[in-house]
């Protein structure tokens, strides 16, 4: 179930993503009740429920690879 809502999740955001940019989401994870991924070299943090993501990194680096623990 929690796999569905990510591919979900990815499926949605890409679809949207591709009508307005040419920027990916990518390197997904999901916790319990959240998803955060990487988008535009940042972390955004989103509920897994939908809703808007928030941006949870803001830096000149590339943050990739974000996994919950």
């Amino acid at each position: 179930m929690k796999r569905f809502f990510m591919f979900l999740f990815i499926f949605i955001v890409s679809a949207n993503l591709a009508l307005a940019e040419s920027h990916l989401m990518r390197f997904a994870d999901v916790s319990k009740d959240k998803i955060v991924f990487t988008y535009e070299g940042d972390l955004w943090l989103v509920p897994i429920t939908g809703g808007v993501a928030k941006r949870i990194t803001r830096s000149d680096g590339s943050e990739l690879f974000a996994k919950f623990s």
